[in-house]
């Protein structure tokens, strides 16, 4: 056996690992440098521009209005994004790193993707854990855009809920007697529910909009949409489902809040913001 041969293919292993395990922590480093470098800029523009609510307003006075940017922060902005694009492709062009095709890596990403949902019918939360982060290893700079969509998409759409349900959701309790506290526990079969209802709507939507009639594609391509879309997007509930089996949701709060709209307000008024928010994220992605 030729121990040296033998130990010099290992060697060469673990460089190249090491290689990525450095390329990814730099390339991941570059992208959140980029994205909080620029995390305020927003503030530098008209407020029409840096929240959808004040566009609104301004529209609905049907008057001509002029929006002016700095010309030379546009300018900056771009120059430094396609160095970053450089730079990123310096690390992913490098002939150590011998990446795989976005196609291949799609495939790796789905295949995790459906061992999560597996994992998570058989409640191994543990292990729920362990398959999601295996994503990282086949796209390794999505680290970035995975916490800082995460962060953004809780702050928008979900921290009205969380400022306001807590402490309503005891009042209603302590106040109201037990024949008004209406609730309801999740079950396998909210699931089927929902992705019954989910995909009846999406059908009517391919043929139907509130313009009228749309223009039907052709079927591979309708059959691409279904199942890429569902894998990539209808999966988030097939894994998170699961995990909720058994939790009693009160619907009382719900009731009210939809009455008073307490938490509509709040997301109204942050949603506003969500374009600043989300879209230097999906640019830099």
């Amino acid at each position: 056996m030729d121990y040296a041969k033998i130990a010099e293919n290992l060697h060469g292993y673990f460089s190249l690992v090491e290689y990525h395990c450095r390329a990814a922590t730099e390339g991941n480093a570059k992208l959140f440098r980029f994205y909080f470098n620029h995390a305020l800029d927003w503030l530098r523009l008209p407020e029409e521009l840096s929240n959808t609510n004040y566009m609104k307003a301004r529209l609905k006075k049907r008057e001509k209005f002029k929006l002016t940017v700095p010309a030379e922060y546009q300018k900056q902005y771009m120059l430094e994004y396609k160095e970053l694009q450089k730079e990123i492709a310096g690390l992913m062009n490098d002939p150590k790193n011998q990446s795989m095709e976005f196609r291949t890596k799609q495939y790796f990403f789905f295949a995790v993707r459906i061992l999560t949902c597996i994992a998570s019918f058989y409640g191994d939360y543990s292990m729920v854990v362990l398959l999601s982060l295996l994503q990282f290893v086949f796209l390794p700079f999505s680290i970035f855009i995975s916490l800082v969509y995460g962060v953004e998409t809780i702050f928008v759409l979900y921290s009205g809920y969380v400022l306001f349900y807590p402490g309503f959701c005891y009042l209603c309790k302590v106040m109201l007697h037990e024949s008004l506290q209406f609730s309801f526990t999740i079950s396998y079969e909210h699931l089927a529910l929902f992705l019954l209802v989910d995909q009846l709507l999406c059908t009517i939507c391919l043929f139907y909009s509130p313009k009228g009639r749309t223009a039907t594609p052709s079927r591979k391509r309708i059959l691409q949409s279904v199942v890429y879309g569902f894998l990539n997007t209808k999966t988030y509930y097939i894994v998170l489902f699961p995990m909720m089996v058994g939790l009693e949701v009160p619907l009382t709060p719900w009731i009210l809040d939809a009455c008073f709209g307490v938490t509509g307000k709040l997301m109204q008024f942050l949603f506003g913001y969500w374009e600043v928010l989300f879209y230097p994220v999906y640019h830099i992605g």
